[in-house]
């Protein structure tokens, strides 16, 4: 009885290493080639800079180049729909400021749908704004 369990406990154990490896043999490193990452404002703005900044960083960190395109027009409309149109292999990234998700397609007809065809990633910068009481009693 006792052989039994070990028995169970040893090829159990070697089907999962077994299952690891073939999964590690399978995964590819990311990225094999440069990545785009799609910018909807003019270069030398402050969505471009942190792209930019941002961008160098990764690409240092994962031995390939990020290439960032800025796609100005129709209020970041333009570059969103670059980006969901693009293959969705992981190659494409697209800087999205949140107007250009929530507020035009709410106020403009647009060719994607910013729920369906974007999945967030991560936050790249986080700006909280904040107003003193004597700028506000101003206006």
């Amino acid at each position: 009885m006792r052989y039994l369990r070990y028995w169970g406990i040893l090829s159990g154990t070697l089907g999962l290493l077994l299952t690891a490896s073939i999964i590690a043999a399978g995964a590819q490193a990311w990225p094999q080639r440069p990545v785009t990452v799609i910018v909807p404002f003019t270069a030398g703005g402050n969505t471009d800079g942190i792209a930019r900044m941002t961008g160098q960083r990764l690409g240092e960190a994962f031995g390939k180049p990020l290439i960032i395109e800025n796609r100005p027009g129709a209020a970041g409309a333009l570059a969103a729909e670059a980006a969901a149109k693009s293959q969705p292999d992981g190659y494409t990234l697209f800087v999205a400021a949140l107007p250009v998700l929530a507020v035009v397609p709410a106020i403009s007809k647009v060719h994607f749908d910013p729920q369906k065809d974007f999945a967030p990633i991560g936050i790249v910068r986080y700006c909280r704004r904040t107003y003193s009481g004597d700028v506000l009693n101003s206006f």
